[in-house]
């Protein structure tokens, strides 16, 4: 899915319809927060766990889930059940785990700001989304790395995903 996003934040970047462009910054952002996130659960899926408001200690459905519990025959919550940790969140501890990833949540503010315009303004504006699309794709590199996975497999297009 992170491949899928990020190809979206490549093509469309050069589109010129506003629909197509707030789809790449939000497409940016999800993938790296996707990439993060799979980073973090690389070394301890627990790690993805939220915090509760104003318990500070992570839900345990969430812990449970993260962890591959499935929870109960035909429970159709499980989804539901999964808080995670927020994208800058995620960022920062995919750095402090992999020592492949030296971008910092800090350099990776733009796009975060990028992306949230997108979603909670719907307002993108074109040079900073080719700011942001680029540290996606120095981000997606680096997170690759520290997964041992082939950044070829991941950039080239995949027949059915589009």
């Amino acid at each position: 899915m992170a491949a899928l996003h990020a190809h979206r934040a490549v093509l469309n970047r050069h589109e010129t319809s506003l629909l197509d462009l707030l789809d790449a910054a939000v497409s940016a952002g999800t993938a790296v927060e996707l990439l993060a996130k799979a980073c973090v659960a690389a070394v301890e899926p627990a790690l993805l766990a939220a915090s509760s408001p104003g318990r500070g200690s992570p839900e345990t459905q969430s812990i449970l889930r993260l962890r591959g519990h499935r929870g109960r025959v035909g429970d159709s919550s499980a989804v539901r059940d999964v808080s995670t940790v927020f994208a800058r969140q995620a960022v920062a501890l995919a750095a402090e785990l992999h020592a492949e990833i030296t971008i910092s949540p800090r350099e990776l503010t733009l796009l975060f700001d990028v992306r949230n315009a997108a979603v909670h303004l719907g307002r993108v504006q074109d040079d900073l989304l080719l700011e942001a699309v680029v540290d996606m794709a120095r981000f997606a590199e680096q997170a690759l790395a520290a997964l041992g996975q082939d950044s070829d497999g991941f950039w080239t297009p995949h027949v059915g995903t589009w």
